[in-house]
């Protein structure tokens, strides 16, 4: 999969994303931030349009939180890897997020190291399920063929 892999960052705080938006050098990694968004009814709307690998997002927002959202993001679309980012290190927390199918959970101050092996981690996932999924269409091809 040559595909650059698509990141979406949903944060109220705009320093935060801007932080998150330059403390990796994206590109180089093979990723792109397509979007980003202040709160989980913006958020919600983007995903439709921008169809994002990876979300990064914040807990503690207005309106919805983090968790709510992600919860209504993996329901809609499971393939979709989302990380957590938080200031609070509180273990109900973390259960929640496990709970819900959050991929990583990062705590604040964000440690850049941490955020790029998480991501990278990720997009071996997203890599991984795509050769997985090609291969099964190539098999069912062959076995149509087979059939036929």
């Amino acid at each position: 999969m040559d595909n650059i892999i698509k990141v979406m960052i949903i944060d109220d705080e705009h320093l935060i994303r801007d932080l998150i938006k330059n403390c990796i050098d994206w590109n180089e990694i093979g990723m792109e931030i397509v979007a980003e968004a202040s709160n989980a009814v913006e958020g919600l709307n983007l995903i439709n349009k921008e169809k994002p690998d990876i979300i990064l997002t914040d807990i503690n927002m207005p309106v919805t939180d983090g968790l709510d959202m992600s919860k209504s993001i993996l329901e809609r679309y499971p393939d979709i890897k989302v990380i957590v980012i938080t200031g609070y290190n509180e273990f109900e927390y973390a259960k929640r997020s496990i709970k819900i199918g959050v991929n990583d959970f990062i705590l604040k101050p964000i440690d850049e190291d941490e955020l790029r092996n998480s991501v990278l981690k990720l997009k071996d996932e997203i890599q991984d399920e795509y050769l997985k999924k090609k291969n099964i269409r190539i098999l069912k091809k062959r076995w149509l063929y087979i059939i036929i």
